[in-house]
This record gives structure tokens, sequence and C-alpha cells, in this order.
């Protein structure tokens, strides 16, 4: 018999989010300052010499800029730009982030001159042959600095933006609001070079960024890591994922997001990576679903800025779950959802020849690449890792989560065809898979459908006790609803109603209680569902197209 305990308080998906990179191991390694820059040290002679080891998250504006009304207080820094083709042992990471860390706050600054309008200080900037040098700056705008910029400015070679068009009265007293992301104002500059145009979104890692590069003179999405020690190890996990990516694909055949540099500033390091600016609402509404692009978002560049690590992204401003959205929840067609399902493959294949897990595949995580085309890009590797290199045990979003995850055995990337699957049936029906309000729940979802996990399944779980008692029966949770799901009580069929043949038995062998028997990218993508023929339809003449 089936034994029923209370119901467990559900998380709200906002609390699930903000607990996905939150570690339960106890064996985490602790994080200091010189062991994250000693290992981004690294990356580049890691990746070279030991290949075999080795897609921002990108959100939708969530929280305005809103200026502060009070002056920075804090004392310049020695910092420098790193040059992240040529990282080695011998650059100076340590002393850079180690003095950073040891800075004491400098006395308040005067108030600045009331009649100086920032536009107009701006424009006399605009006038001068761009970049100039910190010493020049210092000679002609030293009036409209802070003394901590004052002091700070001289360690940058060349000066490309100063952040005029952020009234100058409006900079903070402190750089880090109380959970250390970096506070960001319209107008004002990272690095002296980027202009910040506006905010993407925040998460647990910090936030991402519009900037534009007035050095490129393109926009850029930057990702700045909170100035905290744990979200440290995962910035160091994410640089090295991203910079294995890189040098596995340096012809740009695989259409990865690549990492072009990385900076420090203001002790925070910051990821700078390639704008994509269309949306897959502008995909859909032009029905010119053409091409099988792949599918990695790229990083362009990292950096430290204000104790923040910053994380430089291409912007790619829509998601499928965005174009689910805009559809009303209804669904894609089939041959549409099989041209995205495509390109999400090669991203695992991708991935998985590399032994990385992306640990969070989900429909806002994959974006669109070019408007009013149908190729997509892969991002958000925060909570990505190397096989070898597993470290949290709490992870994915519940609604994609891996069985194994939840019952807590350890995992691979059989995990991100899980998720695959889930996707892939969100797509075609508009609704989740397996929407639980809880872990048990989520649980309980899975064993409805599958029925119970097999025995060898079941032996490695290390949370066993948690969700069945000593006769290895669940314990039944009923949900907020007081509805208590039994397992096999419903069939993948039922489920599949609707779905041509070849579609359900590709997600039948995601859907695979044991992940060795899992179907993996590779097998996948020689699925008769993956192969067989598009619908050949005649091309119309290239018109303008007008969007709604």
């Amino acid at each position: 018999m089936f034994n029923t305990i209370n119901r467990l308080t559900p998380r709200s998906r906002v609390d699930e989010l903000k607990a996905l990179r939150t570690s339960t191991s106890s064996s985490k390694k602790k994080i200091t300052a010189s062991s994250l820059i000693s290992t981004i040290n690294n990356i580049v002679s890691n990746s070279e010499n030991n290949s075999n080891n080795n897609t921002l998250v990108i959100f939708k504006p969530s929280v305005p800029l809103v200026p502060s009304t009070t002056k920075n207080n804090y004392k310049s820094p020695r910092e420098r730009r790193i040059n992240f083709s040529n990282i080695s042992a011998s650059t100076s990471f340590n002393s850079l982030l180690n003095t950073s860390q040891k800075l004491t706050p400098r006395p308040p600054s005067k108030p600045r001159g009331e009649d100086i309008k920032p536009v107009s200080l701006h424009e006399e900037f605009e006038k001068l042959v761009i970049p100039i040098s910190s010493s020049t700056a210092l000679k002609l705008f030293k009036n409209s600095l802070t003394s901590y910029e004052q002091n700070e400015i001289l360690n940058f070679k060349d000066i490309y933006y100063m952040g005029f068009k952020c009234p100058r009265n409006e900079i903070p007293n402190s750089f880090d609001d109380e959970n250390g992301n970096y506070k960001l104002y319209k107008g004002d500059h990272i690095s002296y070079r980027y202009e910040i145009i506006q905010l993407l979104g925040k998460g647990s890692f910090g936030q991402v960024c519009k900037c534009f590069d007035h050095k490129s003179k393109a926009f850029t999405a930057i990702k700045i890591i909170k100035n905290k020690r744990r979200y440290h190890q995962q910035a160091e996990i994410e640089i090295k994922i991203l910079s294995t990516l890189n040098k596995k694909d340096r012809d740009n055949s695989n259409n990865v997001i690549h990492l072009d540099d990385y900076f420090f500033f203001r002790k925070h390091v910051c990821l700078s990576f390639e704008l994509l600016s269309s949306s897959l609402f502008d995909l859909l509404k032009s029905n010119g679903f053409k091409g099988l692009s792949s599918n990695l978002v790229h990083l362009d560049d990292y950096f430290f800025f204000r104790k923040h690590v910053c994380l430089s992204f291409e912007l790619l401003s829509s998601s499928l779950f965005d174009l689910l959205k805009s559809n009303g929840f209804k669904g894609l067609s089939s041959n549409l959802v099989r041209r995205l399902a495509i390109q999400i493959l090669i991203a695992l294949k991708f991935t998985n020849s590399l032994n990385i897990i992306h640990c969070d595949l989900k429909p806002e995580n994959i974006l669109l690449k070019q408007a009013n085309k149908s190729g997509i890009k892969v991002i958000d590797f925060g909570s990505s890792c190397f096989y070898e290199e597993r470290i949290y045990t709490y992870i994915q979003s519940r609604f994609y989560r891996a069985p194994e995850i939840i019952l807590g055995i350890p995992y691979t990337t059989a995990i991100d065809m899980w998720s695959f699957a889930c996707i892939v049936i969100e797509l075609i029906t508009g609704n989740p898979l397996f929407p639980g309000e809880s872990e048990a729940e989520q649980l309980h979802l899975i064993m409805e459908v599958l029925g119970l996990p097999p025995p060898e399944v079941l032996a490695k779980s290390t949370k066993r006790k948690v969700f069945f008692d000593s006769n290895c029966n669940p314990r039944m949770i009923p949900n907020s609803k007081g509805k208590i799901r039994y397992p096999g009580s419903k069939s993948l069929q039922s489920i599949f109603v609707g779905l041509e043949k070849p579609l359900a038995d590709l997600m039948t062998a995601c859907l695979e209680w044991n992940p060795v028997k899992r179907i993996t990218p590779d097998e996948a993508l020689e699925s008769s569902w993956i192969t067989q023929v598009f619908p050949v339809t005649p091309r119309k003449p290239k018109r303008d197209i007008k969007l709604l």
C-alpha cells in the first residue's frame, strides 16, 4: 500500500529558480580570490593540454535602472585589462583581485558644480578623437570626476567612454547593493568602454545588461556576477566552459557563443557577448522559418568591475517560452518544432562531445539567433559543469528536472536529454509535460506516467527514504488541491495523443528512467522523426516584412 503524508509546502517558480545554483553538496570546496584567479589563469592552457576532459542567462527586463542620489565612496583599485587570448600563469590576476579586495573607503568627494550639464560633458567628450589617454581624460575632465574615478581612470590605457550621459550627482555611495549586485545606471560606464543601455534581467548569479561598446561600435550583453565568493566559483566554471567551447569552435562552424575577452572592474568579473537582437516572436510573425543554424550562445568578454564578475554575451532578446506565450500557449506546428529540435540536438551533441552538462535546459534558455530566421542558440551556462567536475546536486528547473536529480543519483549528460523531451512536448502541446508544484509532486507526476522507477535505479538513490518507505512504496503526498497521483495511472500513449508515431517513439526514448538507457543526442539525430523529409513548399519572392 501507499503511505500518505502531509503535503510539502510548494515553492514558487521564482524561489525554484533562485535555488538552482545553491549547492547542497557538503564536499563543495571553499572558494578564495586566489583560487578563482589561479584557475582562470590556466583556462586556456588546461583546455589545450587536456581538451578531452573538457549557451546568461539572458532575461527579459525585470527591474528598471533607478538612479541613486548619493556619490561614490571608494578608493580606486589598481586595475588592468586582461588579454584573454594570452592567459598564462604569469598573468597578475592574483594581484589584481587581492589588491581590489583590500581597498578602504575614500573620503567623500566634494560636490560637483550644479551648472555642469551631463549631456554637455558628453558632447564635449565626443568631439575628441576617441580613444583618449587616461591622463588626457583626467586633465580635461578632472572636475567632473569623483575622487574615486580620478584615481581609477589612471589604471586604464585607453578611454572610450566616461559615462557623462549619466547625471554625475546620481553616482552611488556604494557600488553594490545589499545582495552584492552591481548598481546599474543608464548612461553610466563599465570599464570606461561600455555604455549601460538597459537592464535585461537579474538572477541568482547577478545581472545581465545591454551595453554599447564604444570601442567596437556595437551593442553587447554583459553578464555581471555578484560580488560574493560563492558566485565566484560558478563564474570560474562558466568561464572555463565557455573558453572550451571557443577553442573547439575556432571556425565558428557550430555557432556557439564565443568568449572574446574578460576583465576585472571594481571587484566584479564581467563577461561580454556578441549582441543578437531579433526575437522568436518576429520569427513566428514573419513565418520564414528557414535554415538550421546551430545553437550555443557565444561569450564575447568577461571582466572584473567594482567587485563584480561581469560576462559579456551576444544579445538574444526572446526565448522559446516567449514564442509559446505569444502564441497563446497553443503549441507550435510539428514541422517548426522539428526544426528547433534539430538545432537543440546539435548543440547537445557538441556539448556532450566536450563532456559538458548544461544542467538548465528549458524554453527560456533557447533564444532566437537572428531576426526572421529559425536559427536558435542555447544559452546560460551559469549552471553548467564538466562531467568530471560536478559540484552541485540541486540543478535544473523543476519542470525539466530529470528523475535522477530528484532521487539524488549521480548525473550525466543524459539529464539534458530528459529536459529536451520536456521542451519538445511543451512546444507541441503548449503546456509543460510535468508541471510539479514541488519536488515531491514532480516525482509523482513522472511516476504517474512512467510507473515506479526500476529497482536498479532506486537502488542508487540517496533520497530513497525521502520519497519511499522501507518497502519501496512511494510516500503519497497530495498537492495544493489535495490530489494524489498514483504511479502508472496514466500512460505515455495518453500523453502523446495526436502526436505522430515517430515523434512519440523519440520522446519515449528520451523519457527513460535509467539514464544509461536514455537516447543520446547522436542517436536522436538519426531518429525517423528528425530525419524525415520536410514538406517542400514553393518559395515566395523576398519582400519587406512589416511587423504589427
